[in-house]
C-alpha cells in the first residue's frame, strides 16, 4: 500500500494517493510513513491545516525519522514559525546529515532572512551529498545573485530547469531571473511551465505569471489565468484579492469591487482589501458600505490596531466622528500605542496642536522610538525650535533603513532647511529624497504631438490644472457649484473608460482615448457633452487633437513653483516625480507647450486662470467662462504648498530645470525671472 501511495504521488494522481493513504491508515492506524504520506497529498490539495497534522502525527509516531521533521519544519516555515522550524531541521540532521532537504530548507530561510554567509555555508553541505541536484542548484543560483553573479545565477537556474524540467520551484527560479532582466517573454514562460506543473496553483506562480503577461500588454491572458487557478480554487481569497487588484489597474472600480467584496464576505478581517476599498467605495457613493465593512473587521479583530485604523480612516472619509471611533479604539485597547499616534496626528490636522504634542509625547514616553511620533513632534520643533528638529530628524535617519521611511525623512528635513532659509541645504535633501524608490509610483504619461493619434469633436469643455497644483479646494468649490454637470470621477481612478484617465494608453491601442469614446462614457451617464465641463489629469497635443472643437481652462501657478511644489509636496493626479530633477522640467514644460500652442493657435479654446495671481481676477475669469450667475468663494483652501515665487530661492540648484520652464512660462503669462 506504501508503494500504492507513492506510486500515485509520482505521477501526479493526488486523488489516487489520498485514498491509498486513507485505507492504509483505516489499516494501519500508527503507521507513520502513511501518515507522512497522506500529509504530502493533502499538501498539494492545499490543505495546508490537514497537512499539518498528518506531519506532527508521523513526527509523534516515528521520533527518529528525520523526513517526517523536516516535512513539518517546512510546513512551519511557511507559516512564519521560525524558531521551531529551525529547531526540528536541526534535530533532523542530527538524526542524518546526509539528508539534502534538511540543507535546502535551511539555505532557503537564511536567503530570506539576508542571511547569505549562512544560506552559503548550508549551500555548500547539500552541494557534498548532491551538487547537480535541482534543488541544490536553485540555491546555488540564488546565492550567486546576492553575490551580485546574476550570469551565473541564470547558469545555476537553467541547468535545474534542464536536471527537472518540471520542477515548479526550478522553473520559478529561471522565471525570476528573466524578469529582472525585463526579458518578459522568457520569464512568462518559465513561470506558465511553473504553473502547468503545479498541482495547487500556488497564488505566487499565479502572481508572476499575470505580472509578466501584464507587462507584455497581454491583460486578457493574464485574467486567463487567475480564472484558470479560481476555476480549480474557488474560494482562494488571495487569487480573487488578485483579480480585483487587475480590474482596478484597468480602472474597472465597480467589477474590481465585486472580487474584493468576496474576499471581505470570506475574511471581514483582511486589512489591505479594505484599506484600498475604502476610498473606492467612497468615490462611488458607497460609504455606508464601506462603513459597515470596517465595523466588521474591527467586530472580527478587536485586539488589531490595523482594524481600528482603516475603521477611524472610513469613519472621516465617510463624514462620521472620528473622535467617537477613537474614544472606543482607547477603551477596546487602552494600551495601544497606535491608537495615540492616530489621535496626536487628529488633532494635529484640525490645528490644536498642543493637543497633539500632548498625545505625542505620550507616546513617546512609553516608545522613544515611534516614527510617526517623532516626525509629529519634529514638524512642531520646526516652528519653534528648528535645529531641534533637525537634530530630532538626523537622529531617525542614521537608524532608518527602509528606503520608503528615508525619503520620509529626506523630505522633513528639506521641509525644515527651507522654513530656515537654507536654501541650497534643502535642495540637496530633496535631491536625496528623490534617489529613494518611490512605492507604488503611477508612471508619467507620455507627451504625444497631435500627429499621434486620429482628430476627433468633442464639442465640450474641459478644465486641467498643473501638474503641482493641489487642486482638491478649488475642484471641490466648483463642484459644489456646479453640481452633475462638473465631472470629477477621474479623480484617484488610474484608468478612465473614456482612455483619457491618469494613465493614457498609446494611440491606437483599444483602450486608448477618443472623441467617440469619450461621448458615449457621458452620454451613458446621462449627461449632455455640450453642457459639461470636464476635468483632465493630463492634456498634450494629441489629447487637444483627439477632443478638439473643445475649450479648455487651464488653472495655473507659475511652473516652477509648479515644479518644486511637484518635487516637494506630490501631485494630485498622484504623478511620480522623476528622480532626475531636468526629466520632470521636460515633461512639464513640454504638457505646457501643447497649450501654449493651442493659444497661439486658436485663442478662443483656451482659457488661461492664474491661481497665483490677483485672486479676484481668477474668480472672474472662470465665473464668466463657465457662465455663473454668482461669485465663487475662496478658490484657494488650506494651502500648504510653498507661496508664489518661491522658486527662486532655488534658482541656484535647479537653474538648469528654471531655464527649461522659463519660456513657456512668459508664453503663459509669468515673468522671465
Amino acid at each position: 500500500m506504501l508503494a500504492d501511495i507513492t506510486e500515485a504521488l509520482g505521477r501526479g494522481d493526488t486523488a489516487a494517493a489520498l485514498a491509498h493513504a486513507r485505507d492504509l491508515l483505516a489499516q494501519e492506524p500508527e503507521n507513520a510513513q502513511a501518515h507522512q504520506l497522506l500529509g504530502v497529498a493533502l499538501q498539494r490539495t492545499g490543505d495546508v491545516r490537514g497537512a499539518r497534522a498528518a506531519f506532527e502525527r508521523a513526527v509523534e509516531l516515528a521520533p527518529d525519522q528525520a523526513e517526517h521533521r523536516v516535512s513539518l519544519a517546512s510546513m512551519q516555515l511557511a507559516s512564519g514559525e521560525r524558531e521551531p522550524a529551525l529547531r526540528l531541521l536541526a534535530e533532523a540532521v542530527q538524526l542524518n546529515p546526509n539528508l539534502l532537504v534538511a540543507y535546502v530548507l535551511l539555505a532557503q530561510d537564511a536567503l530570506a532572512n539576508g542571511n547569505i554567509d549562512e544560506a552559503e555555508r548550508n549551500l555548500r553541505l547539500a552541494q557534498r551529498i548532491a551538487p547537480a541536484h535541482p534543488q541544490v542548484l536553485v540555491i546555488e543560483g540564488y546565492v550567486s545573485d546576492a553575490r551580485g553573479q546574476p550570469d551565473h545565477s541564470l547558469k545555476a537556474f537553467t541547468r535545474a530547469v534542464q536536471a527537472a524540467p518540471k520542477s515548479p520551484t526550478a522553473q520559478l527560479a529561471m522565471g525570476r531571473a528573466y524578469m529582472a532582466r525585463g526579458m518578459w517573454p522568457f520569464a512568462e514562460q518559465a513561470f506558465a511551465n511553473a504553473l502547468a506543473n503545479d498541482a495547487a496553483h500556488a497564488y505566487t506562480t499565479v502572481q508572476l505569471l499575470v505580472r509578466a503577461r501584464v507587462a507584455q500588454g497581454k491583460e486578457d491572458e493574464a485574467f486567463q489565468a487567475v480564472d484558470e487557478a479560481l476555476a480549480k480554487r474557488p474560494g482562494d481569497v488571495a487569487l480573487h484579492a488578485l483579480r480585483g487588484q487587475m480590474h482596478l489597474d484597468l480602472g474597472r472600480v465597480a467589477t474590481a469591487l465585486e472580487d474584493f467584496s468576496a474576499v471581505l464576505d470570506a475574511q471581514p478581517a483582511a486589512l489591505p482589501v479594505l484599506e484600498t476599498m475604502i476610498p473606492l467605495m467612497v468615490q462611488s457613493g458607497r460609504g455606508a458600505e464601506v462603513l459597515a465593512r470596517a465595523e466588521a473587521a474591527v467586530a472580527a479583530a478587536p485586539g488589531n490596531d490595523g482594524a481600528w485604523r482603516l475603521l477611524h480612516q472610513a469613519t472621516v472619509a465617510t463624514g462620521g466622528d472620528p473622535l467617537a471611533v477613537l474614544a472606543r479604539w482607547r477603551e477596546a485597547l487602552p494600551g495601544s500605542l497606535a491608537c495615540l499616534e492616530v489621535n496626536a496626528i487628529h488633532e494635529e490636522s484640525r490645528g490644536n496642536f498642543e493637543a497633539a504634542l500632548r498625545l505625542a509625547d505620550e507616546a513617546l514616553a512609553r516608545n522613544p522610538e515611534l516614527f510617526t511620533s517623532n516626525l509629529l513632534k519634529a514638524r512642531e520643533e520646526a516652528r519653534s525650535a528648528p535645529e531641534a528638529a533637525l537634530a530630532r530628524l538626523q537622529g531617525m535617519l542614521d537608524k532608518a533603513t527602509a528606503d520608503p521611511v528615508r525619503r520620509v525623512i529626506e523630505h522633513a528635513l528639506g521641509t525644515v532647511l527651507d522654513l530656515m532659509g537654507r536654501h541650497a541645504e534643502a535642495a540637496e535633501r530633496f535631491r536625496a529624497m528623490l534617489r529613494l524608490p518611490v512605492e507604488q509610483p503611477v508612471p508619467l504619461p507620455n507627451v504625444l504631438p497631435a500627429s499621434e493619434g486620429t482628430a476627433g469633436s468633442a464639442g465640450s469643455s474641459f478644465l486641467w490644472t498643473i501638474t503641482g497644483l493641489d487642486a482638491r479646494h478649488l475642484l471641490g468649490t466648483l463642484k459644489s457649484r456646479l453640481g452633475i454637470q462638473f465631472c470629477t470621477d477621474r479623480i484617484g481612478n488610474l484608468i478612465a473608460p473614456d482612455g483619457f484617465g491618469v494613465l493614457r494608453f498609446e494611440p491606437g491601442h483599444p483602450e486608448a482615448g477618443s472623441a467617440q469614446r469619450w461621448r458615449q462614457w457621458r452620454e451613458a451617464q446621462g449627461l449632455d457633452p455640450a453642457k459639461i465641463v470636464d476635468w483632465m489629469p493630463h492634456v498634450d497635443a494629441q489629447s487637444l487633437a483627439a477632443l478638439g472643437d473643445s475649450r479648455w481652462l487651464a488653472v495655473l501657478v507659475d511652473p516652477r513653483d509648479a515644479f518644486l511644489n511637484w518635487m516637494v509636496r506630490g501631485a494630485f493626479q498622484g504623478y511620480a516625480f522623476p528622480a532626475e530633477p531636468a526629466m520632470a522640467a521636460e515633461w512639464l514644460a513640454r504638457t505646457l507647450e501643447s497649450l501654449a500652442d493651442l493659444g497661439d493657435r486658436e485663442p478662443d479654446k483656451l482659457v488661461l486662470v492664474h491661481l497665483d495671481q490677483d485672486a479676484a481676477v481668477a474668480a472672474e475669469t472662470l465665473e464668466k467662462a463657465l457662465g455663473l450667475s454668482e461669485p465663487l468663494p475662496s478658490l484657494v483652501g488650506r494651502d500648504l504648498r510653498f507661496p508664489a515665487g518661491h522658486w527662486r530661492h532655488y534658482l541656484p540648484a535647479f537653474e538648469a530645470e528654471f531655464a527649461r520652464l522659463g519660456a513657456v512660462a512668459q508664453r503663459l503669462g509669468y515673468p522671465a525671472a
